[in-house]
């Protein structure tokens, strides 16, 4: 099946790419003078629960992906 692939490089991609990335260029070459991305937050407390909620709701799912399984119209699922 991989055999039918063919690798090559398409200058039409990289230029769609360059013109994507033209404003993070610009942004790292002329950085905001207040970046509020960079600023220390006053909510450190809630930023650091809704980061470990956020870790733990994504481990819950590979998990529960992996105790679900999809064939057709037919759901099992193993505990």
């Amino acid at each position: 099946m991989l055999k039918r692939y063919k690798l090559c490089f398409e200058i039409w991609g990289l230029l769609l790419f360059f013109i994507i990335m033209i404003p993070n260029f610009i942004w790292f070459a002329i950085p905001a003078p207040n970046d509020i991305l960079r600023a220390k937050s006053i909510t450190e407390m809630v930023d650091t629960v809704a980061s470990i909620y956020l870790k733990l709701e994504k481990e819950l799912r590979l998990l529960l992906g992996q105790m679900v399984e999809v064939d057709g119209n037919n759901v099992s699922i193993y505990c």
